[in-house]
């Protein structure tokens, strides 16, 4: 059982620890707005333009949604301080000094929890991409010249991102958090992502460009 200083030491690291959790569970509130709203001025610009690149990019916006979410459910459990065990049932008054604060260091391995699966969705996602753009690569669609309109979606879109990314970048060095380290992350792999998929239009555009010219009489 703890004495009181231990008590009074581990309430205020809980505390301080709690506190930065929920800050940065805010702060992700940002990435969801953010994509969401891409996704939609994507898709809408996709549409208007008949770009295949961009309405992919735009889905891509969507897996940012998804892994984000799950970086945000690991910060919701671990920054539960009810006085009860991880599967919900109460504790007794007479066992909450010994048992919460082990509760409570195992609900903030919550985050690195939830952290490593958004990674793992990631890194899927990662390798579905490069399968695609390599489909792409070898097996080549008629291609369709991109319109201003795709080019101002396109570009809008990265300002944002970047954006996103050094507020993201910014907080994480702040609250030392993982899961908003994981969020810049999810930005650099959806511009990695971006920046293959338009390779692989260009070289695609390209080879068919060579074919046809091979073709004329």
């Amino acid at each position: 059982m703890m004495n009181p200083l231990q008590k009074n030491t581990w309430e205020t690291i809980q505390q301080t620890t709690v506190t930065d959790l929920r800050v940065a569970r805010q702060h992700l509130w940002l990435n969801v707005g953010t994509y969401l709203g891409l996704f939609v001025i994507e898709l809408s610009c996709a549409q208007l333009a008949h770009s295949q690149v961009l309405r992919a990019d735009a889905f891509n916006n969507l897996s940012g949604i998804f892994s984000t979410s799950l970086l945000m459910t690991g910060l919701y459990m671990a920054a539960k301080t009810h006085d009860n065990d991880l599967w919900g049932a109460p504790i007794a008054p007479s066992e909450q000094l010994a048992m919460s604060p082990r509760i409570q260091q195992s609900r903030f391995r919550f985050e690195t929890l939830y952290t490593l699966v958004a990674g793992l969705v990631m890194v899927e996602i990662a390798g579905d991409i490069i399968y695609q753009a390599t489909r792409a690569l070898f097996f080549p669609t008629t291609p369709v010249l991109q319109s201003r309109i795709a080019g101002i979606g396109a570009g809008l879109s990265t300002l944002i991102l970047l954006l996103l990314w050094l507020a993201n970048r910014h907080w994480a060095h702040h609250l030392a958090n993982t899961a908003l380290v994981a969020a810049a992350e999810i930005f650099q792999l959806t511009q990695q992502v971006d920046t293959l998929m338009k390779q692989t239009f260009n070289v695609a555009v390209a080879a068919l460009m060579v074919i046809s010219s091979d073709q004329l009489p």
